[in-house]
């Protein structure tokens, strides 16, 4: 049986990055597969007591480390909706861009973590931030074709579309981002 009133970890641990919420204990029995070199010996169960430490970003960090740098990239591909619409290039290359720059960013992050076999918050995030800028270059693709004639209410039309899809990309991903923050406590 683990001794739970006396176990425990130095007040003076830290893991770089981290905070510390709590621990864990756990006792068990296991049957190894070995005789230990005995040749007589049974495989039989020994106990086994299994210890967690249990550990969570700050606040801070998921904010100006993780999080800051993908609204930025998010918001620098808005600004193709900002664009003329005859500038039809720019319009799709900074989406399109933006969609790599993410890729890149989210594989560093995850460099930095251990594996694991679920998605955690940031890559929810992540996904949702996909949608969002293949949306958008899907809305530059498509208002190219609009323009190509160069008509000026080809242009007006262009327009009328672009700012209320912006304002719908802001509010999804500020919905979005708050849901899945509600949805993982």
């Amino acid at each position: 049986m683990a001794d739970d009133r006396d176990s425990g970890f130095a007040d003076t641990l830290s893991v770089q990055g981290w905070h510390i919420t709590g621990w864990q204990i756990q006792s068990l029995l296991h049957t190894y597969l070995s005789h230990f070199g005995l040749s007589e010996a049974e495989a039989a169960p020994y106990s086994a007591v299994q210890f967690y430490l249990l550990v969570a970003r700050p606040l801070n960090y998921f904010i100006w480390k993780l999080l800051l740098p993908l609204v930025i990239v998010l918001v620098a591909s808005w600004g193709a909706l900002l664009l003329n619409p005859g500038y039809v290039e720019s319009r799709i290359a900074i989406p399109v861009t933006a969609l790599l720059t993410i890729v890149f960013l989210q594989q560093s992050y995850s460099d930095a973590l251990p594996e694991t076999g679920y998605l955690v918050l940031l890559d929810k995030i992540y996904a949702l931030s996909y949608l969002l800028v293949i949306a958008a270059i899907m809305e530059t693709i498509i208002t190219a074709d609009w323009v190509k004639h160069r008509q000026p209410q080809d242009y007006v039309r262009v327009t009328r579309l672009d700012r209320p899809f912006l304002v719908a990309q802001c509010f999804i991903l500020v919905g979005g981002v708050l849901s899945l923050i509600l949805w993982s406590q």
